[in-house]
């Protein structure tokens, strides 16, 4: 039976007292800037590898943020981050100051070049073998207001969609009566959990309406849920507090007011506010851009945020996940360390490379990003239009012609003058597209 709307509104306060909705935690002034010398490790020394490279067994070694190991995304004592358990594993500032770049605004100053690509000190660098999967990490069940019970969402993404990934993610402020339903959500979404086929999860959807609505955001691998009583700046400072959990910009624009301030920029949040959803009514291209160039390190999505029954669902457009395999250990790493991209086909994908770098590297020392963009569809006849390559405030940098082409590589060398970030987006030959993570750079 769904809620009423009234009745969250009338006991709200309530059902936050009772079920002491607070993430815990103390919070970590950490930033997301790149490195000069490579990344610290997780005893606040430096790597023995300056070169900032992450080696291929998923232990992280990431910029000046200061990202500690994660060991594909698990707490330091090994607990499993959909449980939240064992939130030791913070990503920390590795020697505690605060570094040069603090994640600020991008220079506009990136230029490009068609001399030899030279890639300085590989700071920031990540590099692997990754595969593409696709799912779903916004949807609705009669938990909130969505239409179908808990159990046949997770069946029909399973069954029927086929998705790697789900996520379910109800209204936080609905999780009131009874006050088991945020416990039974995460425990159903253990039970539909299957490591190598189906990533299920329970996360929520956190709005700021009783500080006036500036956007709604969903939060995933939280132990607890937040205080609702919070106007955004609150929800930053829980977020940044909370060492295990991933943010998410949703359906930005749909409706007024949905900007976040304009992106107003925390640096607190910066470290795990990772991802921006494609799907809404507004511009979310142009948005997408804006909270970047403010300095928001963000990749994208395409999400459903399903509200009516699941039957009949239409997963064509999808979130996108370069991971090793379908663990929720993996698909931590990659959300936190922007692998994702967003897709109007679920069979195609889209990675963005800088050399051996993938997309969600920033990078620093850099002179000249060698830049590879590989674009495929799993269905032959499915050809790619173009490759556009932009930089800071939407700058068009570079367009490859694919001529209908399946895959399609497209290259360019693009010279580092100051600091910068560059996405690519693939145009189909039916108009479907596919956006990819940036990468970041300075020299």
């Amino acid at each position: 039976m769904r809620k009423l709307p009234c009745l969250w509104l009338a006991v709200a306060w309530l059902g936050w007292a009772i079920s002491a909705c607070d993430s815990g935690g103390g919070a970590e002034d950490a930033s997301d800037g790149f490195t000069q010398d490579g990344a610290a490790d997780g005893d606040g020394d430096q790597g023995e590898d300056d070169s900032g490279v992450v080696d291929d067994d998923g232990g992280e070694v990431d910029d000046d943020s200061g990202q500690t190991e994660d060991d594909g995304g698990q707490g330091e004592d090994g607990s499993d981050p959909q449980t939240g358990d064992g939130t030791d594993a913070a990503i920390e500032d590795g020697d505690g100051d605060e570094p040069e770049d603090d994640g600020g605004p991008a220079d506009d100053e990136g230029q490009a070049e068609d001399e030899g690509a030279v890639i300085g000190p590989l700071a920031g660098c990540v590099e692997g073998d990754f595969f593409p999967f696709h799912g779903d990490l916004h949807a609705h069940s009669t938990q909130s207001d969505g239409d179908d019970d808990p159990e046949t969402a997770f069946l029909w993404a399973r069954d029927e969609a086929h998705l790697d990934i789900f996520a379910l993610t109800d209204h936080m402020e609905q999780f009131i009566w009874p006050l088991t339903e945020w416990g039974d959500c995460k425990d159903l979404a253990d039970s539909f959990y299957a490591p190598g086929s189906f990533v299920a999860l329970c996360g929520f959807e956190f709005a700021t309406a009783w500080f006036g609505l500036s956007g709604h955001n969903n939060v995933f691998f939280s132990a607890d849920l937040f205080n609702q009583l919070s106007d955004i700046s609150g929800f930053y400072d829980q977020l940044a507090a909370c060492d295990t959990c991933i943010g998410q910009f949703n359906h930005p624009g749909d409706s007024s007011g949905h900007n976040w301030n304009d992106f107003e920029f925390h640096a607190g949040a910066g470290r795990n506010l990772a991802m921006m959803e494609f799907n809404t009514d507004g511009d979310a291209w142009g948005m997408f851009f804006q909270a970047l160039d403010v300095g928001w390190h963000l990749s994208p999505q395409y999400n459903t945020d399903r509200h009516g029954t699941y039957a009949g669902a239409n997963y064509q457009r999808t979130s996108g996940f370069f991971l090793r395999e379908a663990t929720r250990e993996e698909l931590y790493d990659a959300m936190l360390h922007r692998r994702t991209f967003m897709s109007h086909d679920r069979n195609s994908s889209i990675a963005l490379k800088a050399g051996s770098c993938w997309m969600g590297s920033r990078l620093s020392g850099v002179v000249t990003l060698p830049l590879t963009v590989e674009v495929q569809d799993d269905d032959a006849g499915e050809g790619f239009a173009s490759v556009e390559f932009f930089g800071p405030s939407q700058q068009l940098i570079h367009t490859t012609d694919c001529a209908g082409a399946n895959p399609c590589t497209a290259t360019y060398d693009y010279l580092v003058v100051g600091r910068t970030f560059v996405v690519a987006r693939a145009t189909q030959a039916d108009g479907d597209l596919l956006i990819s993570a940036p990468i970041w750079a300075q020299p």
